[in-house]
C-alpha cells in the first residue's frame, strides 16, 4: 500500500495517458482507414516519399513549404513511418498520433498537478480526461497526415511552460529551446509561441519579478523565431478565398471561436473564457517567483491560445464560419487553460470566503456551458460524423482505389468519394510505380493465383462479364467481390481440391485473404504448403462470423516458397476465398492495436483506481495522525 500512496501521482498520469489513447483508438478502429488521403498525396506522397524511393530526396525536401506551413515533422515522421512499416499506413500514423496528443495530456497532469491540492488534482485529471480522449478534433484522430496539429499543441506547451520560468542555460531551458524549435517546424503558426514567450518575459520585467539579465536571453531567442516566422511565411494563391474577406468576417470567425463549444451569444464567450481574464488580472500582475508559476503559465497558454484562434481567423475565417474539426483540438486547449484557471480560483486560500464562492459559482457555471456544449458535439460527431459517412466515405474510397488499380480505368475515380479531390490528380499519384509499392494492404494489388492442379473449385472474376449460369462457387448469400479473382466450391458436391503453382517468398510478413464459407481444421481446408515436401506450412483461418460473409484471415507468410492448397471433401460445408495481399509486420499490428481499445482504457481506468485507492489511504494515515 505503501507504494500506491508514493507513486499514486505516476500512477494517475499514465491512467490518463491510456485511457485517451484508448478512446482514441477505438475511433481510429471503427471509422479509420489506412488509406492516405487529400494534402498527404502531395506533402508526404510528392515531396518525401517519391524521391526517397528514387533516391533522389535532399534535406530541402522535408523544409519545403506545403500551403502555409513548413511542416517538417510530419514529414520526417511519415518518412520514419513508411521506412520502418515498409508500407504507406495512415492507420499506423493515427497510432502514434494517439500516443502524442495523449502524452500531451499526461505531461500537462504531471507538470500541472505537482502544485496542486488532493481535489483540485483530480479535478485537474477529469478535466485532461474530458478534452482529450473524445473525438472532439475527430479529423486529427483518423487522419494520419494531422500529426502536424499534435506536434503544434505539444511543442508550444512545452516550450511556453518551460522557457520564461527556468533559469537561462539550465537543463530545462535548454530543453525548451529544442521545444520551440521543433514547434516552428510544426505547422505555420509555430513561431506564435514564441511570440507568447516574449510577452511573459516582457510582462515579467514589468511586473518586477525578473531583472533585464535574467529575461534578456530568452526574450532574445523568442524575439529571433518571431521574427524569422513572421519574415519566411508563406503565402497560397489559391488560399486566398479562404481568408476572411473583411473584418465582419474575421470578427464572426473570432467569435465562433470564443464560444466555442457552447455557440449562442457573446456573453457565453465571455463565460467561458472568464477563468482566464480573471487570473490573468489577479495573479499575473502580482506574480512573484515559482510560487505563482503555475497560474502564470495557465494565462500564458491561454494566451498563446487567443493567438491561435486570431491566426485562424484571418487565415480561415472566409464567410464567417465555424472552425474547422482540425482546428478544435487547439480550441479544447483553450478550454483546458480556464479550467485550470477556475481550479486555481476555486483553490486560492488567500481569497475571501465571498470570494472563493463566487469564484465557485462561476467554476459551475462554465463546467455546466461547456459540458453541455460538449457533450451534443461529441453526439454529433460520433452519430452524423464518423459513424455516419466518414464510413462510408473510407470504405467507397479504398473500394474504388482498389477497381481503379485492378483495371487501370479512370472511371472507377469519377467520384467524390475518392481519397484526393479530383480523379485525374489523383491518377497522377497512383500511376507512381514507387508510390503504388508502398501502398497499405486496403488497396494493394493482390498476388496473382493461378491453378497448378486440382478441380470443384470455380474461379470467377467478377470485374469481368460471364456466361449466364456459370457456376461461381459462392453462396447465394455471398456478395460477389467486384474485382480480383475469387475461388469457390459451393455446389461442389463435397469433391473440390485445388492447388496453386509455386509462389516465391513475400516481400512482407503477413497476407491477408477473404474466406467465406465454413472451412474446419479436417474436411474443409485452406492451407500454404512446401512444394517440396508437402509440408503444411500454414492454416489459413478467417475471422468467426456467417458462412456467407466475407471475414478476414490472416497468416504469417512462409520464409520459403509455398503452394495455395484448398481442400473440400464435405457435402455440408464449402469454401471461398480470393488472392492473398501483402501486409507488413507493423501494419498488422497496428490493426491488432487499434483493436484493443478498450483493453488500453480499461487498463488506465485500473491504475486510476488504484491510485484514488492510494490518495485514501494517505489521507486516512494523515487524519489519524503518527504512529505512537
Amino acid at each position: 500500500m505503501s507504494v500506491l500512496i508514493r507513486y499514486r501521482r505516476l500512477l494517475l498520469t499514465v491512467s490518463l495517458l491510456l485511457m485517451v489513447v484508448g478512446t482514441k483508438l477505438v475511433v481510429v478502429n471503427r471509422s479509420g482507414s489506412d488509406l492516405p488521403e487529400w494534402d498527404q498525396w502531395d506533402a508526404e506522397g510528392l515531396q518525401v516519399l517519391l524521391p526517397w524511393q528514387q533516391g533522389s530526396l535532399g534535406l530541402a525536401d522535408l523544409f519545403r513549404a506545403h500551403n502555409e506551413h513548413r511542416i517538417v515533422l510530419t514529414k520526417v515522421l511519415g518518412l520514419a513511418q513508411a521506412a520502418v512499416v515498409g508500407q504507406w499506413d495512415a492507420r499506423v500514423q493515427c497510432i502514434v498520433n494517439a500516443f502524442i496528443h495523449a502524452s500531451l495530456a499526461a505531461g500537462l497532469f504531471w507538470w500541472g498537478g505537482q502544485s496542486l491540492v488532493p481535489w483540485a488534482r483530480a479535478a485537474w485529471f477529469s478535466v485532461l480526461l474530458v478534452l482529450f480522449a473524445p473525438p472532439i478534433a475527430w479529423q486529427n484522430v483518423i487522419a494520419g497526415f494531422h500529426s502536424q496539429q499534435y506536434f503544434l499543441l505539444g511543442f508550444s506547451v512545452a516550450a511556453i511552460w518551460l522557457l520564461p520560468f527556468h533559469q537561462p542555460y539550465s537543463g530545462r531551458w535548454w530543453t525548451g529551446i529544442i521545444a520551440l524549435a521543433l514547434a516552428f517546424f510544426s505547422m505555420g503558426s509555430g513561431f506564435l509561441a514564441a511570440a507568447t514567450i516574449v510577452a511573459v518575459s516582457c510582462l515579467q520585467f514589468l511586473c518586477r519579478n525578473k531583472t533585464l539579465p535574467a529575461i534578456a536571453p530568452t526574450a532574445l531567442v523568442g524575439l529571433a523565431v518571431t521574427a524569422i516566422g513572421w519574415f519566411t511565411r508563406t503565402t497560397v494563391d489559391h488560399h486566398d478565398s479562404l481568408r476572411a474577406q473583411s473584418l465582419g468576417e474575421f470578427f464572426t470567425y473570432l467569435m465562433n471561436s470564443l464560444r466555442w463549444p457552447a455557440g449562442g451569444s457573446g456573453a457565453i464567450a465571455v463565460l467561458i473564457w472568464a477563468p482566464w481574464l480573471i487570473v490573468v488580472i489577479r495573479f499575473l500582475l502580482r506574480a512573484k517567483g515559482s510560487a505563482e508559476a503555475l497560474p502564470t503559465r495557465a494565462a500564458a497558454l491561454g494566451g498563446w491560445t487567443l493567438l491561435q484562434i486570431l491566426a485562424s481567423a484571418y487565415a480561415r475565417g472566409a464567410g464567417g464560419g465555424e472552425p474547422a474539426s482540425r482546428y478544435m483540438d487547439t480550441l479544447g486547449l483553450g478550454l483546458t487553460f480556464n479550467a485550470l484557471a477556475a481550479i486555481l480560483l476555486c483553490s486560492d486560500r488567500s481569497a475571501q470566503r465571498p470570494v472563493r464562492w463566487m469564484y465557485c459559482a462561476l467554476a459551475l457555471a462554465w463546467t455546466g456551458v461547456v459540458g453541455s456544449g460538449l457533450n451534443k458535439l461529441v453526439r454529433e460527431n460520433v452519430v452524423n460524423e464518423l459513424e455516419g459517412w466518414v464510413v462510408a466515405y473510407h470504405r467507397e474510397g479504398e473500394e474504388r482505389t482498389r477497381a481503379y488499380l485492378a483495371t487501370g480505368e479512370r472511371v472507377h475515380l469519377e467520384s467524390d468519394q475518392i481519397p484526393y479531390p479530383g480523379a485525374g490528380a489523383f491518377i497522377e499519384r497512383l500511376n507512381h510505380p514507387e508510390l503504388r509499392a508502398l501502398l497499405p494492404a486496403s488497396v494493394r494489388p493482390p498476388i496473382s493465383l493461378s491453378q497448378a492442379s486440382g478441380g470443384g473449385f470455380a474461379a470467377t472474376d467478377f470485374g469481368y462479364p460471364r456466361p449466364a449460369g456459370q457456376p461461381t462457387g459462392l453462396s447465394p448469400e455471398t456478395p460477389e467481390r467486384p474485382h480480383g479473382v475469387v475461388f469457390g466450391s459451393f455446389g461442389t458436391e463435397g469433391n473440390g481440391r485445388w492447388e496453386s503453382q509455386p509462389l516465391s517468398r513475400p516481400s512482407h510478413h503477413w497476407l491477408r485473404f477473404e474466406v467465406a464459407g465454413n472451412p474446419d481444421s479436417s474436411a474443409v481446408t485452406l492451407r500454404l504448403v512446401d512444394p517440396e515436401s508437402k509440408a503444411v506450412l500454414r492454416t489459413v483461418v478467417p475471422a468467426s462470423g456467417p458462412a456467407g460473409a466475407w471475414r478476414p484471415a490472416y497468416v504469417e507468410a512462409p520464409d520459403r516458397p509455398f503452394v495455395v492448397v484448398a481442400e473440400d471433401s464435405a457435402t455440408d460445408r464449402w469454401l471461398a476465398f480470393t488472392e492473398p495481399v501483402e501486409m507488413a509486420r507493423i501494419s498488422r499490428w497496428g490493426e491488432i492495436v487499434a483493436s484493443r481499445g478498450p483493453v488500453f482504457a480499461v487498463a488506465g481506468s485500473g491504475l486510476a483506481f488504484l491510485a484514488i485507492l492510494g490518495s485514501l489511504t494517505a489521507l486516512r494515515r494523515e487524519r489519524a495522525g503518527p504512529t505512537p
